[in-house]
Parts: structure tokens; C-alpha cells; sequence
């Protein structure tokens, strides 16, 4: 599978046309997919399971990739926040 390495953020052009995820030190969370013309952040588990969160704003993404731990990030800013569906079980 392509991907970013992790640690890289896309400059907002490559992330408006994204379709190549970026790969994160996470102990739970695998890689992460930001769509920016539909606003949707897909979040890949380390189990294979994958969450869409819906109408995420590009900053709110941006952070994700800047922060210290992405997995405290998502629980504090993303999780309970946006609209999220699960698209592929574990």
C-alpha cells in the first residue's frame, strides 16, 4: 500500500486531492485519510477496522498530524465531535 510516511503533513493542495494515507505512530491507530472536498478524516486501526468522521475541517485535520499523541488528539477533538460511521469492521 502507498502512504505518507508518518510524521509528514501534505501541504493543503495535496490534501484537498488526497487519496493516499498518511501513516501514524499510534499504539491503536494505523493511518489516516482526509478527503478535503468532502470534509471526511478516515481512521485506519492497527485491528483493521476503519471509522469515517464526517464535515472535519481541514485545521481540525492539520492538528491531528501536528499533535504529540494522535490518539489523545482524536479522543479529545474528533471522537464525539463529528458524525462517525464505521466503514469497515474489524
Amino acid at each position: 500500500m502507498k502512504a505518507y510516511e508518518p510524521g509528514r503533513i501534505p501541504d493543503s493542495e495535496e490534501v484537498v486531492n488526497l487519496d493516499i494515507p498518511i501513516l501514524v505512530e499510534s499504539s491503536w491507530m494505523a493511518s489516516v485519510l482526509y478527503n478535503g472536498e468532502r470534509a471526511t478524516l478516515d481512521v485506519e486501526l492497527h485491528s483493521g477496522a476503519v471509522y469515517q468522521y464526517l464535515s472535519v475541517p481541514l485545521e481540525v485535520f492539520r492538528s491531528l498530524l501536528r499533535a504529540e499523541s494522535h490518539g489523545a488528539y482524536l479522543n479529545r477533538h474528533i471522537r464525539g465531535q463529528f458524525h462517525c460511521i464505521l466503514l469497515r469492521h474489524a
